[in-house]
């Protein structure tokens, strides 16, 4: 089968998987929802879709290259569904491995439809068209049809190799729940305090949403000279008057960067050193969740910030990335036995320049993993790399790394290609 498939046959084949009358239903729904109520991503690539292929006559909120990431990502399941129909990849009995009367469709189509799910759903999918484009026989496992612990896909080639799919989201629940919880108290806190003061805020313990009721009322809107602390429940917050330290009132910053690298200046310029003051640590950007609502006016050389408000919650989240990604090995090897070879497959959450960076680690955290178990045979780490160029074209590449275990229960088929490039 040719690499390019037509354009038209991929949109067709992926509706048709997930279910054209369920994805119009949706694009219904969330048409005539609340603005605070976002289409799920798979929704959203579909309406995309539709747009940049000519489906609908839509206008355009903004100009979009030829074609956009997300109708990439849905023509890339319509690519992985015909390429495995084709294949006659089939669903089978996890307790026989003999094919059972179920299709794709019916196998992912609630994982598909799931926003909660569809990252890993996809991730499956995918990495079953890479070894059927391999030529290995890729079978899927009705999971659903077992009381214990089952590896994702089974592939004959001839020898029975297991497969187990992985995907490790760039922030865990917890963190986003801690996260969610920090904005939320620095948007109600921005919106409590008078211009020129800052918020500071440092946990004693971690609140709940629930906790943030009622915080502002306690809080100075504006102190005289200085700063004054207010104790809370779960910490202290101190609100420094700022609006003394610059002439009327006006905070300036360099122009000629993004967004980004002007909300970091922001912090380092004017945030840090009160962050100090509070909390006794020189913390940097990445350390706190951090907000500031100020009139902005633009010059043709500066931006110019007036009647600035901060506020900022010093984090204490996870973040180290390589040690979640490493900390699969562990959970997974419930799912492999002694029997038969087997690969862990990690969708790691990595940007393509942070993974160069961390070959070297992950080698070493996984190999530490590996280490203290020998059910695991081999570990791929795959990275899902979207990417834009300078002429707006955009692509999805799927780079991996693999690392095989030294001494395994079972050893891979010296013939058998792992996926990615082998950094053993």
């Amino acid at each position: 089968m040719p690499e390019r498939l037509p354009q038209d046959d991929c949109f067709g084949k992926a509706a048709e998987f997930i279910g054209e009358r369920w994805l119009e239903e949706q694009v219904e729904k969330y048409r005539d929802a609340d603005s605070h109520k976002t289409a799920p991503q798979l929704v959203q690539n579909y309406r995309r879709a539709q747009k940049e292929l000519g489906y609908v006559e839509d206008e355009f909120e903004s100009h979009f290259p030829e074609l956009s990431m997300p109708t990439l990502e849905f023509l890339d399941l319509g690519r992985c569904v015909i390429q495995l129909t084709e294949s006659d990849a089939t669903v089978v009995d996890p307790a026989t491995f003999e094919p059972i009367d179920v299709t794709l469709a019916e196998q992912f189509r609630d994982g598909i439809r799931n926003s909660r799910h569809y990252e890993r759903t996809l991730y499956e999918l995918r990495t079953g068209y890479f070894y059927d484009r391999r030529g290995h026989t890729v079978q899927f496992l009705a999971e659903d049809r077992s009381d214990s612990k089952t590896p994702d896909i089974l592939l004959r080639t001839p020898f029975k190799v297991f497969v187990e799919c992985k995907r490790v989201d760039a922030v865990s629940e917890s963190v986003e729940k801690a996260k969610s919880i920090a904005n939320e108290l620095n948007n109600r806190t921005v919106q409590h305090l008078d211009p020129g003061h800052a918020a500071v805020y440092e946990y004693s313990s971690e609140p709940e949403m629930s906790d943030l009721t009622g915080v502002t009322d306690n809080l100075p809107e504006r102190v005289r000279n200085g700063s004054v602390s207010v104790s809370l429940p779960f910490g202290t917050v101190t609100v420094f008057n700022i609006e003394k330290r610059h002439e009327e009132g006006v905070w300036v910053i360099d122009t000629g960067q993004d967004a980004l690298a002007k909300h970091d200046e922001v912090y380092e310029t004017y945030l840090q050193p009160l962050v100090k003051m509070a909390v006794g640590d020189d913390l940097g950007v990445n350390d706190v969740e951090s907000c500031f609502n100020a009139d902005l006016i633009d010059t043709p050389a500066r931006t110019l910030f007036t009647g600035l408000k901060f506020s900022c919650v010093p984090s204490r989240f996870e973040r180290n990335r390589v040690s979640r990604v490493a900390g699969q090995v562990d959970k997974a090897r419930r799912k492999f036995g002694k029997e038969h070879p087997n690969i862990l497959h990690i969708d790691a959450p990595f940007g393509a320049d942070v993974a160069e960076e961390l070959v070297d680690d992950i080698r070493t955290e996984v190999g530490r993993q590996l280490a203290s178990t020998r059910r695991v045979t081999a570990v791929t780490v795959s990275l899902h790399l979207k990417q834009q160029n300078e002429s707006g074209a955009e692509a999805i590449r799927n780079p991996a790394i693999s690392i095989k275990h030294l001494d395994p229960y079972s050893e891979l088929p010296r013939s058998f290609d792992v996926l990615g490039t082998d950094i053993t």
